[in-house]
């Protein structure tokens, strides 16, 4: 990977890092938070797309976000509540890197998101029946860090090869 690659995750990653531990805390993801991550992203895909003489990798990029947010408004609509609208809000600035970095592995940085989140739920959930009486179902899970996550594994992908 060369540095035109890396600087758009570089850049994502203290706001990742933040929006993460505050859904964590608070299962909110700002939209201001969001928002800045998108425009921050934007404007260096955009100057970075100037540097290179090439719109290919922002037009890869924004069709990647787009589809990225397309998935996730249509788990938004089937999951009637669960999957949050931040969640759904965030999925476009993932996406954005996804495909910036390697848009051909944005469905696995989603399966990756809702795999370990899953596992997560499974183990805590798990650990719960064995210390209550009865479980409760009422749990729910902050999305964002998996989210994170996924794009992650996905865009270091290429490094582990």
């Amino acid at each position: 990977m060369n540095t035109a690659t890396w600087i758009p995750i570089v850049t994502a990653l203290p706001f990742m890092t933040m929006l993460s531990l505050t859904d964590q805390r608070s299962h909110r993801l700002p939209n201001t938070k969001v928002s800045i991550l998108l425009v921050v992203q934007i404007c260096v895909m955009t100057v970075l797309s100037i540097h290179i003489h090439s719109t290919t990798f922002l037009r890869a990029a924004i069709t990647t976000g787009l589809c990225t947010f397309g998935v996730y408004v249509f788990f938004y609509i089937i999951s009637r509540g669960q999957l949050g609208m931040g969640d759904v809000k965030y999925s476009f600035p993932l996406g954005l890197i996804v495909g910036w970095t390697i848009p051909q592995m944005w469905l696995t940085a989603i399966w990756l998101t809702f795999a370990s989140a899953g596992l997560y739920a499974l183990i805590s959930h798990r650990g719960r029946v064995q210390n209550e009486s009865t479980p409760r179902r009422d749990q729910r899970i902050a999305l964002g860090p998996f989210m994170s996550l996924g794009v992650l594994l996905v865009v270091s992908a290429p490094i582990l090869k």
